[in-house]
């Protein structure tokens, strides 16, 4: 016997799943896929509760596990991840998510330094850009190892159907 909203199951309770009209959303299977639901999930503890996480299918550039994309104009960042970035350990995840969630919070005064490219002059623009890129890498890495301890540890592996 099918069961619909007149149809009261015998326990009771809601139909069955499958006989539900209600649309279900996904389970996602792959780890890449799974990246967003943990990093929208933790946004309170690195202070992004506005913030829309999203990870894409491209790959970050050079021998990178990770990179950031943050929208000049939306509460958006995304994240690109590297093949090798599922490979690391499950702690080593943790700290590169945080390293390039930490990014979004300096993306404002990235966007400060990028608007004195013509200001500058183009040689002192060069040598101040370069070395701003530099320093804020190194404070997002520093800070990765104290934050990524306040995440709890992320678990991307492959899921059976």
């Amino acid at each position: 016997m099918a069961y619909n909203r007149r149809t009261p199951s015998p326990s009771g309770g809601p139909p069955p799943a499958r006989d539900s009209s209600h649309v279900r959303a996904a389970n996602p299977q792959t780890p890449r896929e799974r990246v967003p639901a943990y990093l929208n999930a933790h946004r309170p503890v690195m202070r992004l509760t506005e913030w829309e996480l999203k990870a894409s299918d491209d790959l970050p550039p050079d021998d990178a596990w990770a990179d950031i994309d943050v929208s000049e104009n939306l509460w958006v960042a995304t994240i690109r991840l590297s093949n090798d970035f599922f490979k690391l350990k499950p702690r080593e995840q943790r700290r590169v998510l945080a390293h390039e969630m930490l990014h979004i919070h300096l993306h404002a005064i990235d966007r400060m330094v990028a608007h004195l490219d013509g200001i500058l002059g183009r040689e002192a623009f060069t040598l101040f850009d370069s070395q701003f890129d530099t320093e804020g890498e190194r404070v997002c890495e520093a800070l990765s190892f104290i934050v990524a301890e306040r995440l709890p540890l992320p678990n991307f592996k492959p899921r059976a159907s």
